[in-house]
């Protein structure tokens, strides 16, 4: 794998693990407020603030994704730019 694509691989599967976490914690929030608050779930969780905070989960997600790439590729290479795997991982990464 070439190292761009390296680098675009490490992004997307930072970018969906991090953002897959921030959407299960908005998650269990929404069900905290049904459970222990069910007759202000409409005031606390209405369609604006879903959509804001699954804007936040994304974005956060995003950044996330972008400062571990950002890190994790600015370390100096010693063998070269190319990994001998398909699927580039961190280790591999860190061996180059």
């Amino acid at each position: 794998i070439s190292y761009a694509g390296c680098a675009a691989q490490v992004f997307v599967c930072f970018f969906c693990s991090s953002a897959e976490f921030y959407l299960l914690t908005i998650m269990s929030y929404n069900r905290y407020v049904a459970i222990c608050k069910p007759l202000h779930y409409g005031t606390l969780l209405g369609s604006r603030t879903c959509v804001h905070t699954a804007a936040a989960a994304w974005g956060s997600g995003f950044l996330t994704a972008l400062l571990h790439t950002v890190n994790t590729f600015s370390l100096p290479l010693c063998r070269g730019n190319a990994v001998e795997q398909f699927f580039c991982e961190i280790p591999q990464i860190v061996k180059l």
